[in-house]
Parts: C-alpha cells; structure tokens; sequence
C-alpha cells in the first residue's frame, strides 16, 4: 500500500517540508550500539523520506544534515560525520539524479568545510540541476542564527540604509532565495526539541513532531531542546 491509499487529503499537502531529523546517536546507544551505527542507519531513514515525499509530490523537502554547532562534537564523531555525509554524497548522488531529484545545499560553505566535499556538492548541484520531481535541500554547516548573521553581514557589505532595511530586504540576502516558506517543519524525536533550524522568517511553518519509534532510527541528528542552537547528525 502505497502513501497515496492512506487517508490523506491530496489537496493539502504542502509544498514545502522541514525535516530536523534528530536521534541516531541514542536510539544506538539504547540497543548497546556504537553512535555511528545509529548515523549510518539513518541513511535508509532518509531515503524512505525522500520517497514518500516524492510519492506525495512535495516540492521541496529541506534535511538539517550537519549544524554549525556540531562542530562542538568530539573529534572522531566530527571526522566520521563528515566522511559519512561525503560518502552519502558519492554513493546516492547518481540514484537521486534518477528519481528526478534537484539538489542544492544551504549553509556556510567557506567556515570549516574541506574543500573537496565542497567540490562534489557542487558536482551534485550541477548533475541535478534541470530535475523537476522535487527539490532536496540539504542544510550543511547550517544553522538559523547563522544564516541571519550572514544575510546582515551580506546587506552591510553592500552599504544599504537602515531605513531601507526590513523583512524583505533579510529574505532577499538569505542562502537560497528561490526556497519557499516551509508549510510544515518536523521534529523526528521523541524529545519534542524546539531547535532554533527554521530560515528567516520561518515562524510560520507548523511543527509535526514525530515520536522516537517513528523512524527506526528516528532521524538524521542529533537537537538541543534547552534553547541553543540544534547540532544535527545524519
């Protein structure tokens, strides 16, 4: 049975879904596993998302794949989380071109990033780049915080007057400004985080947030549910 035979009402899907994909490292540890084990399952987590969103004909679905502040993270995790989003990156790339999937990537692309995954995320773009079935945004080195401290640097840059500074003006200087408004944003995690992931000015967007058991394992990353900025995790 397919998404289509549920009881969904078609004529309200959204076009636009935020996933924060959250609790990979604990659903591991809960069953005695190494954290990483619980990334590297989240990968088919993430496919199966992506199919039932294409299914459903959402246009645009965003996925928080590595914050700013999981950098924070020791070491070791930090090395393997960006080798494992690289090698996600090479292994999938050719499949998701097939299912007609756009890529692009929002983040800080010249804080931290290796030059060479930034190479192939470029190579991802540009292979993707004519697909029409849906858009995958991947939010990399990303946080909300940070991309509105870039949008006010980017608007400083360019010498415009307070008095012609308002919401527009933020949303025009933002990572993509061809992303829509999220309609829905999901929190995949038992713990009800409210991370602070959404793009200016992404209040708007209602929150779905999945239970623990959901997504076996539940996400993608790890949030902070005590007011800080979310570290994700694939």
């Amino acid at each position: 049975m397919g998404l289509s035979d549920h009881c969904l009402d078609l004529d309200r899907i959204p076009r636009h879904v935020g996933c924060v994909m959250d609790g990979n490292g604990r659903w591991a540890e809960h069953r005695g596993m190494a954290r990483t084990e619980g990334h590297e399952q989240g990968e088919h987590a993430l496919f199966d998302v992506i199919g039932g969103a294409l299914e459903l004909g959402i246009e645009w679905l965003t996925v928080y794949a590595f914050s700013t502040e999981n950098w924070n993270r020791p070491e070791d995790e930090v090395r393997f989380l960006l080798n494992f989003n690289r090698t996600i990156l090479r292994r999938r790339c050719e499949e998701l071109n097939e299912m007609g999937v756009r890529i692009r990537f929002v983040g800080r692309r010249d804080w931290r990033v290796p030059k060479g995954l930034i190479t192939e995320m470029d190579e991802a773009i540009e292979l993707t780049q004519h697909n029409k079935a849906m858009t995958l945004a991947v939010a990399f080195n990303y946080g909300g915080r940070a991309e509105i401290v870039d949008a006010v640097k980017r608007i400083a840059a360019q010498r415009i007057p307070s008095r012609l500074i308002n919401e527009r003006t933020i949303a025009r200087h933002l990572y993509d400004q061809e992303m829509p408004e999220p309609e829905t944003a999901s929190w995949c995690s038992a713990l009800g985080a409210t991370a602070r992931c959404g793009r200016w000015p992404r209040g708007s967007a209602r929150p779905a947030a999945g239970s623990g058991a959901a997504w076996s394992p539940p996400a993608m990353c790890s949030s902070s549910s005590t007011g800080g900025e979310a570290s994700w995790m694939w």
